[in-house]
């Protein structure tokens, strides 16, 4: 817990003060990344380490190149400022100067650095600065001033180092992993007719020649078996739907719905529900703990809690029985 908040300096020394209580001193490389900086990839990561420790630094940083650096930390290098100049410090918007602020090379705030450099380092930090914090960057400053070896690495995609100061800059981040999640679902063979009405989260699990249709939110840990047909107009959380199954204009919740099961329109499956193979939930029909078995529907305008509805095949050698009437 950083209580008073007094910089990302601070934050990064109880952070390893933490780790050390668990596990002992750290060694070797430690990558320290943004809690707000969600684009980033894997293999960018994979990538940054392993140029960090090929070269042999002490401290990387993880820049990249911005159309509008407003706001943010530059990287100084020698050679004004040229490319395959030396970085030798990174300068926070607030301290600029007017030369440093047409620098449109940026610090992303993720470093990989070596352990006991950054231990070091961190011990040596000041708030003799605009903010009066303690800044994680000026540990570059004091490795270089140390004569150690520190260096960049510049993102391929500077969108992937963009981080979120208001809930503005949140939806763009939320739209932009989107565009990335949907495209990667298409490319893997799912449709989806319309992404910039889709949502898809991060754990959801599509299979070949889905089909998801406009104004669709999937979220939780839904899973969708191939061929399976849902939307418009529908969110399904924490939902598991079979193979070949059409799900149109439904919310569902913890829901289970069989291979080729229909569901809708206007329809909400509350957790526990559980339909069958080609059963059916119509329309203005809500569920909740229903087990539905086999074949069996039902239709329409009903409430169905906490019971179980036998398989049609039951049903129907149920109804051949003779019966006696009054």
């Amino acid at each position: 817990m950083q209580d008073p908040q007094n910089g990302t300096g601070q934050a990064t020394r109880l952070a390893l003060d933490a780790l050390a209580e668990r596990v002992g001193e750290l060694d070797g490389t430690v990558l320290v990344l943004l809690g707000d900086g969600a684009m980033v990839t894997a293999d960018t990561l994979h990538h940054f380490i392993a140029e960090h420790e090929r070269l042999g630094h002490v401290v990387t940083d993880l820049t990249a190149i911005v159309p509008d650096p407003t706001g943010l930390g530059r990287i100084i290098r020698e050679d004004d400022g040229a490319p395959e100049g030396k970085v030798v410090g990174i300068v926070e918007h607030k301290d600029c100067t007017p030369q440093q602020l047409a620098v449109n090379e940026i610090n992303s705030g993720m470093f990989a650095f070596d352990a006991k450099v950054l231990r070091d380092a961190l011990s040596r930090l000041s708030t003799d600065n605009s903010q009066g914090e303690e800044y994680l960057t000026d540990v570059l400053a004091i490795a270089v001033g140390d004569g150690l070896p520190v260096g960049a690495v510049v993102a391929a995609d500077h969108r992937e180092v963009l981080a979120a100061n208001d809930r503005a800059q949140l939806a763009d981040l939320r739209r932009m992993m989107n565009e990335r999640i949907t495209e990667r679902w298409m490319k893997e063979g799912v449709s989806i007719i319309d992404p910039a009405t889709t949502l898809v989260d991060v754990q959801v699990e599509l299979a070949r020649d889905v089909v998801v249709r406009p104004n669709t939110q999937l979220e939780g840990s839904t899973r969708i078996e191939e061929g399976a047909d849902v939307g418009p107009n529908c969110t399904l959380k924490d939902t598991f739907v079979g193979a070949g199954a059409r799900v149109t204009n439904a919310t569902t919740d913890g829901a289970e719905i069989g291979p080729q099961a229909s569901v809708g329109p206007y329809t909400y499956l509350r957790p526990g529900t559980k339909l069958g193979r080609k059963a059916k939930a119509g329309g203005f029909v809500e569920m909740k703990k229903a087990v539905i078995g086999d074949g069996s529907k039902v239709p329409h305008l009903a409430y169905m809690g906490d019971v179980t509805i036998a398989s049609a095949a039951t049903s129907a050698r149920a109804s051949s029985r003779p019966t006696t009437t009054a």
